[in-house]
């Protein structure tokens, strides 16, 4: 089967097939063109529609048809348009901006989203990329699982075969995915910039060296042949026009520039730790415990972002990575960790036994807490101002401002998938599970996404995607858009916003009041007496945690404190009651 799959896709192409840019800075681009195995091609780029002026390249597209050319020396934020063919034969066009300069504060946007559900046959529909490009974006980021060719040679758990142990397998991946019928619209008029995730890497969850295979019956790792890595980041250094790789050794981890923006595009797949280690089982009870060690991104690539992060000079730095950051999944983890009940004896619809989504649940940044909260405390005691976190993955969308993330966090990850719902199911929790398993006594909401999503507060399930907008220096909007164009939930976020640093704990308001917000010379706080037992801390610290001004509130009827503002800079602040039982916090912002 694997052999007539692939001598489909060799001997297809009579035509150009696509092309499309990546690789965009303000200055220089580069255009990548799929046709026929070793045709001569013609490449033009100019400012000008009528191509008045272009540079022009011929080359040679490589016997699997793939062929990329450079253009240099171009102008920062211009609309240029490109062109490749074959004289009297056949031509393909399109356009593309470059990118502000670094200096420039321009209103900006950018698209992204992941999980696009077919095999090695190229997409007939995928409407989403038409309200994409509907929109103009200057940059749109796929973020991983561009398509799902592990899914026809996954033979879990009779054996480890992988579609990337065969180089011609992924060769057939590239050429179903530059040819989807619908983001050819995409292609015509932005750049793309693309990094893997599991399904299109290795296989679901896979780790550096490993797969695992989670059911009800066996939930283990599986070796995957050492080659097999080595081929997939191979071929998307020489299918894809990427920006500089600083180390193949351990991934395809890049950066990007886009005036005032830094988007980070973390790798992480190549050099992760397996998900499983994060499980320690006793009997048939799996206790989630990290072992030392345990890393998502490797030690060089996480000294790269920590470091990029540091020294970035834009003004809004965004992290990528296939898999949500939220560290509130931790709750989660906690609940099901030494639960044999739920583990063994109870059947969640579309999950699977509580043991199987324990192990599912590893693959997220929550079963890498070291690692999570030394980028967190990192970014803290080095002032790292804007870091916004985005990822995909999960096949549905949610918005998080920080308090449950760590980071301002976008998730989108359903470009064309079928929706997992699991921001509603968590949301849920309580309800849903003593309905499906009464006897694991277990009735707590996962709460986690606090800024609106797919099912919370509405019913909106369908195919989307996550809109950046930038307003210079000023602020930054995060939206989740459907495939009819709808915004389903949306987050700005000022300038001097970034990590919340502080665990969330449930408190109704009328309990811990802060007035007025947005406030401007001071900020009152009332606390319910009940929540003082004895004299206890109270902080007004910054977006990252700093502590600006530190007071104690004693045991009294009436509990009322106020702080002044005058000296400090417009933007986002915390008060913290650091009680013995736990921290509570609020948020306001001054203007």
């Amino acid at each position: 089967m694997r052999f007539l799959v692939v001598i489909g896709t060799l001997v297809w192409a009579q035509s150009l097939q696509t092309a499309f840019v990546g690789g965009v800075t303000s200055t220089s681009a580069q255009l990548q063109v799929l046709g026929p195995g070793g045709a001569s091609v013609t490449a033009e780029c100019s400012s000008s529609p009528m191509f008045s002026g272009a540079q022009s390249q011929s080359f040679t597209l490589s016997g699997e048809g793939f062929g990329r050319v450079a253009f240099t020396g171009l102008t920062p934020t211009t609309r240029y348009y490109w062109r490749v063919y074959r004289a009297g034969i056949d031509t393909l066009r399109g356009s593309f901006r470059t990118f502000p300069t670094d200096t420039a504060r321009l209103y900006l946007k950018f698209a992204f989203g992941s999980c696009q559900a077919f095999g090695y046959t190229a997409p007939s529909s995928e409407p989403i990329f038409q309200v994409m490009a509907q929109d103009s974006p200057w940059l749109f980021l796929q973020c991983g699982d561009w398509g799902y060719p592990d899914l026809r040679h996954d033979r879990l758990p009779q054996d480890s075969t992988t579609f990337a142990q065969w180089w011609d397998t992924i060769v057939a991946s590239y050429y179903a995915r530059y040819q989807g019928a619908d983001i050819q619209q995409i292609f015509r008029i932005c750049p793309v910039d693309y990094i893997y995730d599991d399904h299109d890497y290795i296989n679901d969850n896979a780790s550096g060296t490993t797969m695992p295979h989670i059911s009800d019956t066996l939930i283990r790792e599986f070796r995957f042949p050492p080659h097999a890595r080595r081929n997939v980041i191979r071929a998307y250094a020489e299918f894809f026009p990427h920006y500089a790789l600083p180390d193949t050794s351990q991934g395809i981890y890049h950066r990007i520039r886009l005036g005032n923006v830094e988007i980070f595009m973390c790798d992480n797949r190549s050099s992760r730790s397996p998900d499983l280690n994060a499980i320690q089982w006793r009997g048939d009870t799996g206790f989630f415990i990290t072992p030392p060690g345990h890393t998502m991104l490797g030690s060089a690539q996480l000294q790269w972002l920590l470091d990029g992060l540091r020294t970035s000079t834009a003004t809004w730095k965004f992290v990528v990575t296939g898999v949500a950051f939220n560290r509130g999944y931790r709750q989660m983890l906690q609940a099901l960790s030494g639960n044999y009940t739920i583990q063994r004896q109870c059947a969640l619809p579309g999950l699977g036994n509580g043991a199987m989504l324990l192990a599912g649940l590893t693959d997220t940044w929550a079963s890498f807490a070291a690692e999570q909260d030394s980028i967190l405390s990192y970014c803290r005691r080095h002032g790292i101002r804007n870091v916004i976190w985005l990822s995909s993955d999960s096949h549905t969308s949610a918005i998080d401002d920080g308090t449950n993330a760590g980071f301002p966090e976008l998730m989108a990850g359903n470009l064309r998938q079928r929706n997992s719902q699991l921001a509603w199911l968590m949301d849920n929790a309580g309800s849903l599970l003593p309905a499906f398993c009464p006897q694991a006594n277990l009735s707590q909401n996962f709460s986690v996404w606090n800024a609106g999503g797919q099912g919370l507060g509405n019913s909106n399930f369908n195919d989307a995607y996550g809109k950046v907008e930038v307003f210079g220096d000023d602020s930054v909007r995060l939206s989740i858009i459907d495939v009819n164009g709808t915004r389903i939930a949306s987050l700005t976020l000022r300038s001097g916003q970034a990590a919340a640093l502080y665990p969330t704990h449930s408190l109704p308001a009328e309990r811990l009041r802060l007035y007025p917000s947005p406030a401007q010379k001071e900020v009152f706080v009332e606390i319910d007496p009940s929540l003082i037992e004895k004299p206890t801390p109270l902080y007004l610290t910054d977006a990252l945690g700093k502590v600006l001004e530190r007071r104690t509130a004693k045991p009294g009827r009436e509990i009322k404190m106020h702080f002044s503002l005058e000296s400090l800079p417009a933007g986002l602040y915390y008060i913290v009651v650091w009680t013995e039982k736990a921290p509570y916090v609020r948020s306001f912002l001054k203007e």
